[in-house]
């Protein structure tokens, strides 16, 4: 297979376990390992964004994953459900006790 040719500030940033993308104009550096999968005959690749490569370095990705069901998440309605939120506050009660699994405080909607 053909290794691809990038410029030498983006070579260098290049280490074992790793492979370079490029989209566009700009270059991002990716952990780059693979894991089995049952009933696959091979392994499946998997890549883990690090960040974008620039001339200057690697600018790491601040953003992490946050479990959703955590009290660090706030969610937001907006859109059709807010309306209902905010029109019907019984039914979106309900309608949201009935989503997540748990009992409604009164079914009087």
């Amino acid at each position: 297979m053909m290794e691809k040719v990038y410029p030498d500030w983006v070579q260098e940033q290049k280490t074992k376990g790793t492979t370079i993308k490029k989209v566009g104009n700009n270059y991002y550096l990716y952990k780059h390992s693979s894991k089995r999968v049952p009933g696959k005959k091979n392994p499946v690749p998997v890549d883990t964004y690090i960040g974008k490569i620039t001339p200057e370095g690697i600018e790491r990705s601040n953003s992490k994953k946050v479990d959703v069901n955590s009290s660090e998440a706030l969610v937001k309605e907006y859109g059709f459900s807010r309306a209902i939120e905010l029109l019907y506050p019984a039914a979106y009660d309900y309608i949201y006790c009935a989503y997540c699994g748990e009992e409604p405080a009164f079914s009087d909607i």
